[in-house]
């Protein structure tokens, strides 16, 4: 432990340049790490700002479609065919199957 207390004291003016020239060389080392930060910074906000550019894009894009969907809805009413026709009421003669079956089939033997 002696000699240790020793040695710093001889080289007292050596440790203490190197000390200081160890701390210019974190420091230059600090500042390359904010340069390359700022850099990303730079980069990431650019970014950020064409993706927001091609959302707007998008967006405009998006709403030109749907207004031209809107123009191309169809509006009209929905009507029947003419050629069918609508039967009111069905005369049964009797209330047998039998006689059921003959309303029915004269019924649509009619209508053709």
């Amino acid at each position: 432990m002696m000699r240790v207390i020793s040695f710093i004291l001889k080289y007292k003016n050596a440790l203490n340049i190197v000390g200081v020239i160890l701390s210019i060389v974190y420091l230059v080392y600090l500042m390359l790490q904010i340069s390359v930060k700022d850099s990303e910074i730079k980069e990431l906000k650019f970014d950020l700002a064409t993706a927001r550019f091609e959302l707007f894009r998008c967006d405009k894009s998006l709403e030109l479609q749907n207004e031209a969907i809107k123009r191309l809805e169809i509006k009209g009413e929905l009507k029947e065919p003419k050629s069918v026709e609508k039967i009111k009421k069905i005369y049964v003669k009797d209330k047998s199957c039998q006689g059921e079956l003959n309303a029915y089939k004269s019924l649509f033997n009619t209508s053709d």
